[in-house]
């Protein structure tokens, strides 16, 4: 019987486990990368910009390594959806369907990364108002997650502002008008000279 050399035999794994780890690392993905990636995604405004599928492109490649890259990978797929919306509708839903999948995945990866509770709960409140996909018990459960488990106190002020406006359009849709009120007069105090909080005041002069 051949004598196994187990100090050869740990070596190598120990070199296997090395050489995974840097294997890992090379598909983390670069802050530099991300940043760009994200920018892409929020500046996108239509298919003649380019800006969604070009998100998509620069963080394809790390949507298994970062949760972040992942969702972000998503909502950029949900807004070519609205370049499909009437030319190929049934093209539309599909990317809709994938996009938020990619998105719900990055979360539950990540449940306790507020940054990706806030791009969810945004993208779902749009995606619910302005498609057939509705997504208000993901939403609920973003809402709840801020409000109920208090996480919203450790926001900044402009994520306060952003989470409190689209927590108000969701307890409008629920028919809660006094609780979106609140919520809305939030984002006002919170966000002054922002977009969201201007948009938080035009809603609390509807609703007032």
């Amino acid at each position: 019987m051949r004598k196994i050399n187990r100090k050869s035999v740990f070596f190598r794994r120990v070199v296997t486990i090395v050489l995974f780890a840097a294997g890992a690392r090379l598909y983390a993905v670069p802050p530099d990368v991300l940043q760009n990636g994200i920018a892409l995604h929020n500046t996108a405004e239509s298919a003649a910009d380019g800006r969604a599928e070009q998100s998509m492109a620069v963080l394809k490649p790390y949507i298994d390594s970062s949760a972040a890259a992942r969702a972000y990978y998503g909502s950029a797929m949900t807004k070519t959806a609205a370049y499909y919306k009437s030319s190929n509708p049934i093209k539309s839903l599909g990317l809709l369907k994938k996009g938020t999948a990619f998105i719900d995945e990055a979360v539950k990866k990540q449940p306790d990364d507020s940054s990706l509770r806030i791009l969810r709960l945004v993208n779902g409140i749009q995606i619910s108002r302005s498609s057939p996909v509705k997504r208000y018990q993901v939403i609920k459960n973003d809402v709840g997650w801020f409000m109920e488990d208090g996480h919203i106190a450790a926001l900044n002020k402009a994520d306060k502002t952003t989470v409190s406006l689209y927590a108000g359009y969701y307890y409008v849709q629920a028919n809660d008008i006094d609780t979106a009120v609140e919520l809305f007069q939030d984002a006002v105090t919170n966000g002054s000279g922002t977009p969201d909080g201007a948009e938080a005041a035009a809603m609390l002069r509807k609703y007032e």
